[in-house]
């Protein structure tokens, strides 16, 4: 699946008036998309200033509308501007999003081991 193609990304104006930081944003970017190659990418990028004075960017990572699982975190400015912790930040907010995915699933799976021993209780399955 190709992130580019389905993850919409929105860049805080205020961050594109700063050339180096857009910068920073983008390749961070770019880095997330290609990190999500096993799995759907999330379908929103947000960056935006999480103070007044730009010394602090927020990203958020979404999955679809229809569900409403988001992940988000903020970061000094200066971190974005390392191409190192740069790539903390993103793997951070990504893993959160990735485990907020797999916290649906294990609940699902909690669901139907629930369905399964009603269904044994009742004596509809026979599981030896």
């Amino acid at each position: 699946m190709n992130a580019t193609e389905t993850t919409r990304v929105e860049i805080d104006a205020r961050i594109r008036e700063r050339p180096e930081l857009l910068h920073a944003v983008e390749d961070a970017t770019d880095y997330l998309t290609a990190q999500a190659t096993d799995v759907p990418p999330p379908t929103a990028i947000d960056w935006q200033f999480a103070d007044e004075d730009g010394e602090s960017i927020r990203i958020t990572l979404s999955d679809s509308p229809d569900t409403p699982r988001s992940a988000g975190r903020s970061f000094w400015t200066r971190w974005l501007l390392n191409p190192v912790s740069r790539k903390m930040c993103v793997l951070k907010v990504w893993g959160e999003l990735l485990g907020k995915r797999s916290d649906v699933q294990m609940a699902r799976i909690g669901q139907l081991i629930a369905q399964l021993n009603q269904e044994i209780t009742d004596g509809g399955e026979d599981v030896e």
